[in-house]
Order: structure tokens, then C-alpha cells, then sequence
């Protein structure tokens, strides 16, 4: 019962004595700098400059002028076009090939155009006869056919004139009883016939020495018409078969052999107009109001150390996504961005669709009060990429320590997230909230 009371009694030295050595421990620590001392070197290289479209790569500072800096993409001076076929065929072939500049209305693909070809040439044959039967509509009776028809005429009244004497010998017969009633019969039969036939005659010479109607030359006039509509609907459909190019430009990309299928609205050659390039920047939202027309600014890409120049030509009437997305990490894909053109100066030897960080530079700082922290430290400018800062002459409070601790084990953290350049003492007082690590060494009865 004894060695338990003592028990209880030293338990309250104990705890007293280990704090004390916690806290003498730590304050020591603190004091000497040990915990968060910083190699030279490693300052400097948290504060270079950074690239978020590399953020492996070491590039060099920044000019000393405010600038925007936006991601973006190489791409021609218009946009690129997908050339796609009319019509759904076979590839027989494909004349071009990528890199080759080409002009408006060269062939960049051909379909098999074998049935196409025969109904196009079967359509302009009947248009030429339909052409042909109005022509001699329209050129009117020859001369001949006109005598000739003369000719019927008078042969045909002159055999009419012979049955009327017969009629009239057989009729005189029948009375004196030398020819019978059916003798008669046939002689009234064929006068009547001979005359029919010889007015049919004298209709027909008649109609062709007054030429065609103009009705007839009006039906003709329209089957030519109709026989040459569907000429040109054939001949339409055989050109179709013939993709060409719609722009003088460059052929960027063949997508299609020949022998395979190709359908309406698959894209079969793309092409862009490259003497020219232009680089489509993502300019965050927060930085519109900086973009104008006319702007200077220029570009660089990985593994090529040159600068581009260019000059804002188009700034983008509604907002939208981002295109472009980096290694970063840290990026904020959330975002919303204005699309801006900057044209390129001079021919450079970039191929489109590179990826590019681009650099504006804005002539007049805006307000004080707008906008984020810039490089040289002025409210208002846009955000310049750089690493955080770790200035750690004097060490942190407990909840700036834990909030670095945060920021460095996190993964995709924003930049906003980095610690603070400038760091406040830490004050003897709160050396017990700031470290408590428990020592090593067994507390002593």
C-alpha cells in the first residue's frame, strides 16, 4: 500500500521533468538553426523563374517588363481544314503527300469514278440527240420531201378521178342490166376510198410545205432541256469524285490510302495556310481586361532556344475552356480563358500544333488593387510563374509550419497554397506550441 502511494506521488515529478527536457530540447534545436536551415543553392533555385509548360526545364529570367503569360498552340494563319468527300467511295488515289504546297482546286484525293464516267457519257449522248431532233425541228421541211409530197398528192387524186369514171360506167351498165348490184357496190366503195386517200395527201404535202408548229419546237425545246439536266447531274456526280483542294496552302496530314472507304464528312487530307503562322493563346480570365489588339509579345517552346515576336491580331468574343494543358501539377484546369491570336513575325520553322508558352507584354501597369501579386511584387499585374519563394532566415509559427508542411506533402495544390516569402520570428512563448517531439532517452525516477 506504501510503494503504491509513493507511486502516485512521483508520478506528477515525472511528466514535470520530462516537459522540462522536451521543451529545453526544442528550444536549443531552435536556437541553433537546425531544423530549418536552408543550403545556399537550394534558395537559389527556388527562386528562378518557372515555366509551367516544363516545369523540369531551367530557363531563364524573366524580362524586367510586366508580362502575361499564357499557354498555347502553333497553328496556320487560318484555321486548319479537314478536307472531306461529297460522296462515299473507294480511294483509287491520293496525288499529294504531307509537307507538299498545293494550290486551290488541285486534286488531293481520287475516288473510283469507273460508273460514274459511263452514266455521265450515256447522259450527254441523249442530250445530244434530244439537240439534234430540235435542230431539224427548227431547220423546217426540205425541198424534196416537199415535192415528193406534191407528187403523192397528184397520184392520189388522179386515182381518185378513175374510180369516179368507173363508178359512173358501172352505174350506166347497171341501168341498161349489163352489170349487177354487187358490180356497183364496189365501184361506189372504191371512188370513196380513192378520194379519202388523195385528201390525206394533199393534207400531207400541205402540212410540210407549212413547216413544223411551234408547239412541236417548244416539246423538243424542253426535251433537250430536261436530257441536258441530266447530263450536268451526271457530270456533277463524276466531278465529285475528285476531291480538291479548297485553299492554296500546305497538306499537313494525309488520313486515307488507296483502296480504303471513304465516307461524307470523313476527313481524308488536312491542310493549313503556313506562310504565315499564328500561336492561339490561353489567356487566364483574370488578365482580359490587359489583352488588347496590337499588343507585343512572343514565344518559346521546349528543346528550341529561339524567341518568336509576334503581334496580338485577334483576341476571342466569348470565354471558354482551357486547350491546353501542361505537366504541371499544380495547374488549375477549372479556369476559364479568353483565346488569343498572337501572328508570328518573319517565316519561323515551327510545326503546327506545337505546344508554345507565350508572353505578352502589357505597355501601362493597371490600378493598384486589381488583380494578383506580379513578379516584381505590384498589385494588379498578372500572376508571373515563378517558384515559391523559401526565405527561412528565422523559423515559423506553428500554424505557418503546419500550413508549408500541407503545401509540400499535397499533390495538385495551387500556387496561392506556396509558402510566404516573408517569415515572423518565432518568440520564445510559443516555443511550446510550436515543436513537442518526444525525446529518446527513458525518463529518469
Amino acid at each position: 500500500m506504501t510503494s503504491l502511494s509513493q507511486k502516485l506521488r512521483r508520478g506528477p515529478v515525472v511528466a514535470g521533468g520530462v516537459a522540462l527536457l522536451l521543451v529545453v530540447g526544442v528550444f536549443s534545436a531552435l536556437r541553433a538553426g537546425a531544423l530549418w536551415d536552408v543550403m545556399p543553392e537550394d534558395r537559389d533555385e527556388a527562386n528562378k523563374p518557372f515555366d509551367p509548360a516544363n516545369p523540369d526545364a531551367i530557363v531563364e529570367p524573366l524580362p524586367p517588363a510586366e508580362m502575361i503569360g499564357a499557354p498555347g498552340l502553333i497553328e496556320p494563319r487560318e484555321r486548319e481544314v479537314r478536307v472531306s468527300p461529297e460522296v462515299p467511295g473507294v480511294v483509287d488515289s491520293v496525288p499529294v503527300i504531307e509537307g507538299q504546297r498545293i494550290y486551290m482546286g488541285e486534286h488531293v484525293v481520287l475516288l473510283r469514278q469507273v460508273a460514274e464516267e459511263a452514266a455521265m457519257n450515256a447522259a450527254r449522248a441523249e442530250a445530244d440527240a434530244a439537240r439534234a431532233a430540235l435542230a431539224l425541228l427548227e431547220a423546217g421541211t426540205r425541198e424534196e420531201d416537199v415535192r415528193a409530197a406534191e407528187a403523192d398528192a397528184m397520184a392520189a387524186a388522179a386515182r381518185a378521178k378513175l374510180s369516179l369514171d368507173t363508178l359512173e360506167r358501172v352505174k350506166s351498165l347497171h341501168e341498161k342490166g349489163s352489170a349487177s348490184a354487187d358490180e356497183l357496190d364496189r365501184a361506189k366503195a372504191q371512188a370513196s376510198a380513192d378520194e379519202e386517200t388523195a385528201k390525206a395527201a394533199g393534207a400531207r404535202k400541205d402540212a410540210l410545205a407549212a413547216g413544223a408548229r411551234f408547239q412541236d419546237i417548244d416539246a423538243a425545246t424542253a426535251r433537250v432541256a430536261a436530257a441536258e439536266a441530266r447530263a450536268q447531274q451526271a457530270e456533277a456526280t463524276y466531278q465529285r469524285m475528285t476531291i480538291r483542294a479548297p485553299i492554296d496552302g500546305e497538306v499537313l496530314q494525309v488520313l486515307v490510302r488507296p483502296g480504303e472507304y471513304a465516307q461524307p464528312g470523313q476527313a481524308l487530307v488536312v491542310m493549313g495556310d503556313t506562310a504565315t503562322l499564328r500561336a492561339r493563346l490561353d489567356v487566364d480570365e483574370r488578365d482580359i481586361r490587359k489583352v488588347t489588339i496590337g499588343m507585343t509579345g512572343y514565344v518559346i517552346a521546349d528543346g528550341i532556344p529561339d524567341k518568336f515576336p509576334g503581334k496580338v491580331v485577334e483576341i476571342a468574343r466569348r470565354m471558354g475552356r482551357k486547350n491546353v494543358r501542361t505537366d504541371d501539377p499544380a495547374e488549375r484546369v477549372d479556369t476559364r480563358i479568353i483565346e488569343v491570336v498572337l501572328e508570328l513575325e518573319g517565316e519561323p520553322k515551327l510545326p503546327v500544333g506545337l505546344r508554345v508558352s507565350g508572353f505578352l507584354q502589357v505597355d501601362a501597369a493597371p490600378a493598384d488593387g486589381d488583380g494578383a501579386e506580379t513578379e516584381g511584387g505590384s498589385s494588379g499585374g498578372t500572376p508571373v510563374p515563378t517558384r515559391p519563394s523559401i526565405l527561412l532566415d528565422d523559423a515559423p509559427t506553428a500554424a505557418e509550419a503546419e500550413a508549408a508542411a500541407n503545401a509540400g506533402s499535397g499533390e495538385g495544390g495551387d500556387a496561392e497554397d506556396a509558402a510566404p516569402d516573408d517569415v515572423p520570428e518565432l518568440k520564445p512563448e510559443n516555443a511550446f506550441d510550436a515543436f513537442v517531439r518526444p525525446t529518446t532517452e527513458p525518463p529518469k525516477e
